[in-house]
């Protein structure tokens, strides 16, 4: 048995990002969550989580919904994450947000909407 990669590498945006060190799958392995805990998109270290789709028809992953940014500076968001077995729901970790105290962390959890091709947070 030997394994075959499906669609291409999905490379972490910038240096220090850490792209990768958590990750999820959907139950059948079509959708996928990636981590960055180091990303500095919404300020240092803020993190944040990319979802990918894959179309076995173009052989590729497809982002879909907007990037979910942590909130601030040395949030560290997507450190830890979990979706669900169908892919459209997330849960998204941040262990440094500030938000109750500092370092106190939080969890947001996401809802994918297929009309609107977004995620909004429930809860």
């Amino acid at each position: 048995m030997s394994w075959s990669q499906i669609g291409d590498v999905l490379n972490g945006e910038a240096g220090n990002d850490y792209s990768g060190k958590s990750l999820s799958l959907s139950n059948d392995g079509n959708i996928v969550a990636i981590g960055a805990f180091g990303n500095d998109g919404n300020d240092r270290d803020a993190g944040h989580v990319r979802i990918y789709d894959y179309d076995s028809n173009t052989m590729s992953w497809s982002q879909i919904g907007d990037v979910l940014n942590g909130e601030a500076g040395n949030d560290y968001s997507g450190k830890s994450l979990s979706l669900s077995n169908d892919g459209n729901i997330v849960a998204i970790g941040a262990f440094g947000n500030d938000g109750n105290d500092r370092d106190a962390g939080h969890v947001r959890i996401y809802d994918y909407d297929s009309n609107t091709m977004s995620w909004s947070q429930i809860g």
